[in-house]
């Protein structure tokens, strides 16, 4: 069997349903081995020790200025991502653009919103971070159809003291701290994610973070690719390096405007929204959230064809004609059968009315 494009998948063995049923439990062991281990390791780092927050960290946010322990909006956990976005920086070789933030990170991003409600009901309220100042945020979580909180860190240390953030001096001599331990971090901003608990008495704890490859979890698209053949399909590139290195990448540019693929820093160019669903080829036409409160006229114009229809489903089908109706909102007719004669159509509120 070959798959065009699919390395690795040229010449795949196949074999008879009880051989791959014997391989399959076989590999069953190892999966449950790997799942135990992740149990245990999850939960040695809730027990690792915290470091108090003594420093007044002052956010830029969609509703003004907010302080670290106000991110935490009433509950008692906070998660953090470090979103590479820094406009003032950007350049050819960096994965952000002045108008975009990084095309990795923006994949991650896209994991975001529909899982904010189910963190919120355990306690956690989540929240991203990045330099870039407020405006700029706005604008591209208003392009990308991001509702997840996006602060900005420009005016504080925040992105410093959590090492996601690096001096001209750490990148001209190729050395910075970043991913606990000293190596060259590439770029001026790296990506991560941090983890706070806030007690009663209103004192905040750094209680985790995790770098590079250290988030690749909190990607779900990736737990998903991981399952099929050609799991991520990125060149290998994504299984070795880290989520700011990786040179080709699929990322959604919003609800109803289809996907984009990214390649390196050279795209930094507006994505052409998507036409209506004229073509399946072209990718799936996403209703926008309001209209499941407004149905679509055609759909409408449809429920009221079919409720005429059975109003008059006591007529003979002989004394029936074709009649073309209008539908709302388009150039097209709806087609209805209407009786010959003028027999009495049964009204809301008849007796013998059929239902």
């Amino acid at each position: 069997m070959t798959h065009d494009g699919a390395q690795g998948l040229t010449d795949h063995p196949v074999v008879s349903h009880e051989k791959w049923l014997a391989a399959r439990t076989a590999f069953l062991v190892r999966e449950k081995e790997f799942t135990r281990l992740r149990d245990q390791v999850s939960e040695e780092r809730r027990q690792l020790p915290w470091e108090a927050v003594t420093k007044n960290y002052v956010f830029d946010g969609p509703t003004g200025k907010r302080t670290l322990a106000e991110l935490f909006e009433g509950r008692s956990q906070l998660v953090v991502y470090h979103a590479m976005f820094d406009p003032p920086n950007a350049s050819e070789s960096t994965s952000w653009t002045k108008e975009a933030a990084c095309h990795a990170c923006s994949f991650w991003a896209d994991n975001f919103n529909g899982i904010i409600v189910h963190l919120n009901h355990r306690d956690v309220t989540f929240v991203a971070v990045s330099r870039a100042p407020r405006a700029a945020l706005a604008a591209y979580e208003k392009r990308m159809g991001w509702t997840f909180t996006w602060v900005s860190s420009r005016d504080n240390d925040f992105n410093r003291d959590y090492q996601v953030s690096f001096t001209p001096d750490e990148l001209a001599k190729k050395r910075a701290y970043y991913n606990y331990t000293m190596q060259d971090p590439s770029l001026s901003e790296r990506e991560g994610m941090s983890v706070f608990y806030k007690d009663p008495a209103g004192r905040v704890f750094h209680t985790y973070s995790a770098y590079a490859r250290g988030i690749d979890l909190l990607n779900t698209a990736y737990n998903y690719l991981d399952l099929v053949p050609k799991g991520r399909d990125e060149g290998g590139e994504a299984c070795t390096g880290s989520a700011a290195t990786t040179s080709t990448m699929l990322v959604s540019v919003g609800h109803g405007k289809g996907p984009r693929e990214f390649r390196g820093a050279e795209s930094g160019r507006r994505a052409r929204p998507r036409r209506h669903m004229a073509n399946q080829a072209k990718g799936p036409y996403l209703r926008p959230a309001h209209a499941a409160r407004c149905p679509c006229p055609r759909v409408t114009a449809h429920r009221r064809l079919q409720h005429a229809h059975r109003q008059r489903a006591a007529v003979q089908p002989s004394l029936a004609r074709h009649v073309r109706i209008r539908v709302p909102g388009t150039r097209r007719a709806g087609v209805v059968q209407w009786p010959r004669h003028r027999a009495r159509v049964p009204r809301r509120g008849d007796r013998n009315q059929s239902r």
